[in-house]
């Protein structure tokens, strides 16, 4: 894809300098939107700075076209230039630029409101999800930076509009819009989380995870594994809330049902969900651990055990590289080391004939 767009970013640039002022309009904004196609594919790639480049090109291009078209230029050119600002307020937020990000995402959002206002009720579907978009993410940025009301009010905002056009499309809404909207609500309930509203950060998780489950449902053997990780997120962030809420027997369940999702991942080959699904088993032992029933927590200790033990085996051809589980495991060695001498013999016992080999693994002589 880089090439691509680097092979057309070129052609067209040649034809910028042949043309000089005689460069149609339309041609201008056809590179703008080059510049930032390959801005968004070198963001995926993690090139922060050359995303950054391109997004300031094709803003650049665009802001001199509204500049030149004045009144006529075209609203579809408006939406663009808000988009490009918004690619760009993302990237400056991975970045750790929030100032910029939420600059960026604030002129996206003003752009696109003045679109609203303009077309009325001939305003497009898509660009209404744009808008959406634009509030999420200015509203991540907000989150990061300790600003959760700002935060809760555009989720808020993206919600609303998702939800519209839910209403409004119905049978012909498209699945990534439903799972946009769904990383919304997995969003504010984040925010609801971290504000400690509790009740608030269930329902929206809940929300989240009925719109997700419904895709999973729809779109059978085609769902995305992006999908079902964030499925897996939602169902560990709903658990760790209820766990907060004194219902730790419900949160091991969800935290059960994110471990099933990282493991049929796991199974087709998906290797980076392995430090996610060690990390739900580790939270199923802690919660067993806390109520008590340690022939659970002694099933939940020997599976972290096998899956690690697969894991590593299956890492070995990566010469040079960390393992990226390590932290998991040292979490979990931690948390085994701790367990008083009570816990300890409780939890020997309920290994019955695989306490031998626990015990040589963690030294308990």
């Amino acid at each position: 894809a880089l090439a691509d767009c680097g092979q057309a970013i070129e052609l067209m640039e040649a034809l910028r300098r042949q043309r000089g002022t005689e460069w149609p309009p339309e041609w201008a904004n056809s590179l703008a939107v080059a510049y930032m196609n390959r801005g968004v594919t070198r963001r995926d790639g993690q090139d922060l700075s050359g995303a950054l480049a391109d997004c300031g090109q094709a803003i650049e291009l665009m802001e001199a076209l509204r500049r030149q078209r004045g009144t006529e230029w075209p609203p579809e050119w408006a939406n663009s230039l808000a988009v490009a600002y918004m690619n760009r307020g993302v990237t400056r937020r991975d970045g750790q630029d929030l100032s910029g990000a939420l600059a960026d995402c604030g002129q996206a959002i003003s752009l696109m409101e003045t679109l609203r206002r303009q077309l009325g009720k001939d305003w497009p579907p898509g660009w209404a999800n744009d808008l959406a978009a634009a509030y999420m993410n200015r509203g991540n940025a907000r989150r990061d930076g300790q600003d959760l009301s700002g935060a809760l009010a555009d989720y808020g905002q993206a919600i609303e509009l998702q939800e519209t056009l839910r209403r409004q499309l119905g049978k012909d809404w498209p699945p990534g819009w439903a799972n946009d909207l769904a990383a919304a609500y997995m969003n504010r309930g984040n925010a609801r989380r971290d504000g400690q509203d509790l009740s608030g950060a269930l329902a929206d998780y809940g929300q989240a995870i009925e719109l997700r489950d419904a895709l999973r449902r729809q779109l059978g053997t085609e769902w995305p594994p992006e999908w079902a990780n964030s499925l897996a997120k939602t169902y560990m962030n709903r658990g760790i809330v209820l766990e907060d809420s004194d219902c730790l027997e419900d949160a091991i369940v969800d935290w059960d049902r994110a471990a099933q999702l990282y493991l049929n991942q796991v199974e087709r080959g998906q290797l980076r969900a392995g430090p996610q699904l060690l990390n739900a088993v580790l939270w199923q032992l802690v919660g067993f651990r806390d109520l008590g029933h340690w022939p659970e927590a002694a099933r939940c200790l020997l599976q972290f055990l096998a899956f690690h033990r697969a894991f590593q085996t299956a890492w070995e051809d990566q010469e040079g590289q960390a393992e990226p589980w390590q932290s998991i495991t040292a979490q979990f060695a931690r948390m085994v080391h701790k367990l008083n001498p009570e816990q300890r013999t409780a939890l020997l016992d309920a290994l019955g004939q695989a306490a031998e080999r626990v015990k040589e693994i963690f030294g308990w002589w």
